[in-house]
C-alpha cells in the first residue's frame, strides 16, 4: 500500500486553505456518521469496513477496525486514499468492481492486500453496491484468510462453542422461568455471534399457532432506526411464514446468508445496506417448537452447518425451562384440586360423623344395657359380636376422620401426663371380649424400668396399639396375641411398643405395601374378614407426627410382630 511515496507527497503539497477545508470536512463527517444508523453500526462493528466511490475509488469511510487491519501507524487514516492503494495487484480491484457492478455484489472473494508496511495479507472481501450521498459507492468488509489465523480462529472458535453450550446449560439450571431463559440465552448466543440484532419469539397459546415477539435488542445505533424497527417489531409469524415461519414448520435452524437474494423476505427490502444475514434458532421442547431465536447481521455470513447443530443443541437445553415450567403449572393445579378435593372430604366425613357416629354409639350404648341382663349363651354371644362390631365401625370412622384431618393439616397431637402401663391395661381391656370369643389368649408385658407417668399423647398411642391388636385378633385363628412396651437403651427416653400374634403371617410381597392406604396384609387364602386397610397407614402417619417409625416381622403361616419406637419426655415435676 503507498503510503509514502507520490500519495503523500501530494498531501504535504496541498494549499493551506485546501487543509482548512479538508479539516472543516474531517471534522464535520462524525457529526454526520452520527445521524446516520448505518454508520453507527460500522463504527461499532470488529469488522474492517470502508465506503469508496465507484469511479476513482476514493475511500470516503473507514472504521477503525479497517485501520487496525492494515496496520495504520497511530494519527494516519485511511481516509483520502484510493482503493486502489489496498491492492496487490491493481487489476484486482478492476475485476471486483467489474464484479460488483454486474451482481450488486460478491460476498467472501478472496485475495491478498497489501499491509501498511508493504506485505501481503490473504483476506475476504464482500462487497455492496450502494448510494452514498447520491452517488454510487461499495461499502466493503474485510476479514483475514491466512491459513495460520484460519486455525488459530478455529481452536479459539471449538473452545466459545464448548462454553457457550456449558453457558447456556447454567442458564438453564438457574432461571426463574422460560422467559427468563430466553432472555439470557438470546444475549448470550448474540454475543457469541457478534451479531447485533436478536429477537425472541413464543409460539402463542391457543389453536392459531403464531410466533409472536417476547423480546428484543438492538445493537448500538440501530435503536433509533426506524426502518430498522418497522422491519423487524410489531410482526408475528404463522407456519412457513418468513424465517421464523420456516422454523416453525420444520423444527430446523435457518441461515440465511444474504437477505436480499430472498425475495419472499419483503421485511428486509428497506434495510438491505444494514442487515443482510439472518439465523433463526428453534427452542424445543421434545419434538415441539415452543419458541424461536432470530439474529441479525449486518455484512453477509456464510452458513456454517456445523454451527447449526450447536445452536439447535443449545435450544433444546433452554427447551428444558419450558418443560420444567409446564410441570410445575401442573403440579401447582394438581396441589389445587387436591386440597379443594381434600377440603370437600374432610367436610363430607365430618358431616358424615355426626350422622352416623350418634345412633350407633346409642346402638353399641344399648347393647351393653342388654348384656347386663339375665341371657343365656347363644344370646350372650350374639350381642358380644354385636358389641364387637359397634367398636370396630366407630374405630374405623375415627381412623378416616383421623386420616382426612392429617392430609388437611388439621390434626394436632396433644401432650399431656400418662401412664403406659395404665393405657395398655385398657387397650387390653377393650380387646379382650374380642380375643375370647375368637379362643385367643390376649396378655400384655409392660417393662417395670418404664417410669409411672411420662409425657407425651397417650390417646394417639392407644389408637395406635388398637389398630394393631384388632388387625391381629382379625387375622389370628389360635394362639396368642401380647401387647408390649419395652425401654430403649439411651437418653431419649424411647419406649418401644409391640404387638405379636401367632396368625396366618403376611407374605413378602404383601408387606412392601403394608403400610399404604387401602392395602390389607391378609394372605389370598385367608378367611379373615375383609377391612379398609386405612389403619396401618393411619397408625405409620401418626408415629411419624411423634416422631417415632413402625415396622413389621413376619413369618408366613407362623405369626407377625408388629413394632414402633416414640421418644416421651419426662412427666411434669418428675427429677
Amino acid at each position: 500500500m503507498k503510503f509514502g511515496g507520490t500519495v503523500a507527497a501530494k498531501r504535504a503539497s496541498a494549499n493551506s486553505a485546501k487543509k482548512k477545508s479538508v479539516a472543516k470536512k474531517s471534522r464535520a463527517k462524525p457529526v454526520a456518521a452520527a445521524k446516520d444508523p448505518l454508520f453507527e453500526a460500522l463504527d461499532s462493528s470488529p469488522i474492517g469496513a470502508t465506503i469508496s466511490r465507484v469511479s476513482d475509488g476514493a475511500v470516503l469511510y473507514a472504521n477503525t477496525a479497517v485501520e487496525a487491519f492494515f496496520k495504520i501507524p497511530r494519527g494516519r487514516s485511511l481516509r483520502g486514499l484510493s482503493t486502489a492503494d489496498f491492492f496487490t495487484n491493481p487489476a484486482d480491484r478492476d475485476q471486483l468492481v467489474a464484479l460488483v457492478r454486474e451482481k450488486g455484489g460478491v460476498t467472501r472473494y478472496a485475495l491478498p492486500m497489501r499491509m501498511s508496511d508493504g506485505k501481503p495479507r490473504n483476506s475476504l472481501i464482500t462487497n455492496r453496491l450502494i448510494k452514498y450521498r447520491q452517488e454510487p459507492a461499495i461499502l466493503t468488509w474485510i476479514e483475514d484468510q491466512s491459513e495460520a489465523q484460519r486455525k488459530e480462529d478455529s481452536v479459539e472458535f471449538t473452545a466459545r462453542q464448548v462454553e457457550l453450550v456449558n453457558s447456556i446449560a447454567a442458564i438453564s439450571n438457574r432461571a426463574v422461568n422460560f422467559y427468563d431463559a430466553l432472555r439470557q440465552g438470546a444475549a448470550e448466543i448474540g454475543a457469541f455471534l457478534g451479531w447485533p440484532i436478536r429477537l425472541v419469539y413464543r409460539l402463542s397459546e391457543g389453536e392459531a399457532e403464531r410466533l409472536e415477539i417476547a423480546t428484543f435488542g438492538l445493537g448500538k445505533g440501530l435503536f433509533a432506526d426506524q426502518s430498522v424497527k418497522s422491519a423487524i417489531l410489531g410482526r408475528s409469524f404463522g407456519r412457513g411464514e418468513d424465517i421464523p415461519g420456516r422454523v416453525l414448520e420444520t423444527g430446523a435452524s435457518v441461515w440465511i446468508e444474504d437477505v436480499s437474494a430472498d425475495p419472499s423476505l419483503a421485511r428486509f427490502a428497506g434495510v438491505q445496506n444494514i442487515i443482510s444475514s439472518a439465523l433463526a434458532i428453534p427452542i424445543k421442547a421434545g419434538d415441539k417448537v415452543v419458541a424461536v431465536l432470530e439474529f441479525l447481521k449486518q455484512i453477509p455470513a456464510a452458513a456454517d452447518d456445523l454451527l447449526k447443530l450447536t445452536f439447535e443443541r443449545v435450544g433444546s437445553e433452554l427447551g428444558r425451562v419450558y418443560t420444567r415450567d409446564q410441570i410445575t403449572v401442573a403440579l401447582q393445579q394438581a396441589r389445587t384440586e387436591a386440597e379443594a378435593s381434600t377440603r370437600i372430604k374432610a367436610g363430607f366425613l365430618s358431616a358424615m360423623s355426626a350422622e352416623v357416629r350418634m345412633p350407633l354409639h346409642d346402638v353399641v350404648g344399648m347393647v351393653e344395657q342388654v348384656l347386663k341382663t339375665n341371657l343365656d349363651a347363644d344370646q350372650r354371644a350374639a350381642l358380644l359380636t354385636a358389641q364387637a362390631s359397634g367398636h370396630a365401625f366407630v374405630r374405623v370412622i375415627d381412623d378416616m376422620l383421623d386420616y382426612v384431618r392429617i392430609d388437611s393439616g388439621k390434626l394436632e397431637i396433644e401432650i399431656c401426663d400418662f401412664s403406659i402401663a395404665d393405657m395398655i391395661a385398657g387397650v387390653a381391656s377393650s380387646f379382650q371380649s374380642a380375643a375370647t370369643g375368637k379362643g385367643l389368649r390376649l396378655r400384655a408385658d409392660v417393662d417395670a424400668r418404664i417410669p409411672a407417668r411420662v409425657r407425651g399423647d397417650g390417646v394417639r398411642v392407644a389408637q395406635i396399639l388398637s389398630n394393631l391388636v384388632s388387625n391381629a385378633i382379625k387375622f389370628s385363628r389360635e394362639g396368642e396375641i401380647e401387647i408390649a412396651a419395652q425401654l430403649m437403651e439411651g437418653d431419649r427416653g424411647e419406649v418401644r411398643f409391640s404387638v405379636k400374634d401367632q396368625g396366618i403371617g403376611i407374605s413378602p410381597q404383601a408387606r412392601r405395601g403394608l403400610f399404604q392406604e387401602f392395602s390389607r396384609g391378609a394372605t389370598a387364602d385367608s378367611t379373615a374378614p375383609d377391612g379398609m386397610g386405612l389403619g396401618l397407614a393411619l397408625s405409620q402417619r401418626l408415629i411419624a407426627m411423634m416422631g417415632g417409625e413402625i415396622g413389621v416381622e413376619s413369618v408366613l403361616g407362623e405369626g407377625s410382630v408388629f413394632h414402633f419406637t416414640l421418644p416421651f419426655a419426662p412427666a411434669s415435676g418428675a427429677q
